[in-house]
């Protein structure tokens, strides 16, 4: 961002700036060749400090008769290294601007500049920048009320900043990566087994899925024979859609075919997989129906499945009837120990308890 100043002020700081120095008392100024400048206020940009010199009579090596305007480096230790920058300075024609003067560095120009350096300052400018009697004749419209305006527009310049294509980078991704593990089996270290399939795995990925898994690991257990797993209770394409979440964080084929997220429901519980859990919960509420609904209450209740549960509840709640007659409610008045968990909550919902008024005093 540019910023703009205008003198009578302390210091300045910005990449980029535009001074605006006025000069008073132009016609007492005094004319020694290469000597006496009149100096602005010094101003910082990119950690340097800088001022404007203008020379009445002319800096050493001008023309006679000419002003010199130039750039200063005003810091007070040596100067080491040379500053890249982008300069202009105009003197302004105060009456019609389409007349200013304006003189403009090079491109890639550095400081010092054609001026050289003398004591350690470095400038950059124009020793024969405009002839003193046209900048103080009253009829060229530089000089009003005594008084002449000098613009310099100044950037110092860094190193230029390397264009980097905005692509994604190249390789895989750390989820590609983990996944091809299992794919290829490379450096896996134990194999679990259900319904006579076999799945060589890596123990520090499931443990670090799976809390029943780091204890597995972690602690002799019955399951474990030496680098083999025995899954009990879990069917074989089960068990593979939960590896694939595993390694990959989804599930896609549960998404084609919903009557797999029961059972992966129940998978996930039993290897306290919880972000597996919550997702099954949410693609359950997809998959209940009328016809359904008593399945999967039963499930939910099983599972401790919260989500699913109040889902069912309020459905059963809100076509009882219809509820009744489907085979699920069948299946739930055959199930004794099911329906007394059951029951009590469905009463509840169908006909709450009436609130009795608060006896008087």
């Amino acid at each position: 961002m540019v910023k703009a100043y205008d003198f009578n002020s302390t210091w300045v700081e910005a990449e980029e700036a535009i001074i605006n120095w006025r000069i008073h008392d132009v016609s007492n100024l005094p004319l020694v060749h290469g000597q006496q400048p009149l100096v602005s206020e010094c101003f910082s940009l990119s950690s340097d400090s800088f001022a404007l010199e203008l020379y009445p009579a002319g800096f050493a090596g001008s023309s006679a008769g000419f002003v010199s305007i130039v750039l200063a480096w005003r810091n007070v230790y040596s100067f080491s290294r040379p500053i890249h920058l982008k300069l202009s300075i105009s003197l302004c024609n105060q009456r019609n601007s389409d007349n200013t003067m304006r003189m403009t560095l090079p491109a890639n120009s550095t400081l010092p500049g054609p001026l050289g350096t003398e004591c350690n300052t470095a400038r950059a400018g124009w020793v024969d920048f405009m002839k003193f009697a046209d900048m103080i004749d009253p009829s060229k419209g530089f000089f009003v009320l005594d008084e002449v305006v000098v613009k310099a527009e100044i950037a110092v310049l860094g190193p230029k900043a390397v264009e980097i294509e905005d692509r994604e980078p190249a390789g895989d991704s750390l989820a590609t990566g983990i996944y091809n593990l299992f794919q290829s089996k490379v450096l896996s270290d134990v194999k679990l087994v259900a319904e006579g399939r076999e799945f060589e795995c890596h123990r520090a990925i499931l443990a670090s899925r799976s809390t029943v898994f780091e204890t597995m690991f972690s602690t002799p257990m019955a399951e474990t024979k030496g680098d083999t797993v025995t899954i009990e209770g879990t069917p074989a394409d089960i068990l593979q859609l939960m590896l694939q979440f595993i390694y990959t964080d989804t599930i896609d084929k549960a998404d084609a075919e919903p009557a797999l997220i029961g059972d992966l429901l129940k998978a996930a519980k039993k290897y306290d997989i919880a972000k597996l859990f919550s997702l099954c919960e949410k693609r359950a509420l997809t998959a209940i129906t009328l016809d359904s609904v008593i399945d999967w209450l039963m499930l939910a209740t099983m599972v401790e499945a919260d989500v699913i549960k109040r889902a069912c509840m309020q459905l059963v709640t809100d076509q009882m009837s219809e509820v009744q007659l489907t085979q699920g409610w069948k299946r739930l008045l055959e199930d004794q120990q099911l329906m007394s968990e059951i029951l009590p909550s469905i009463v509840e919902c169908v006909s709450p308890p009436v609130k009795r008024p608060r006896n008087g005093p």
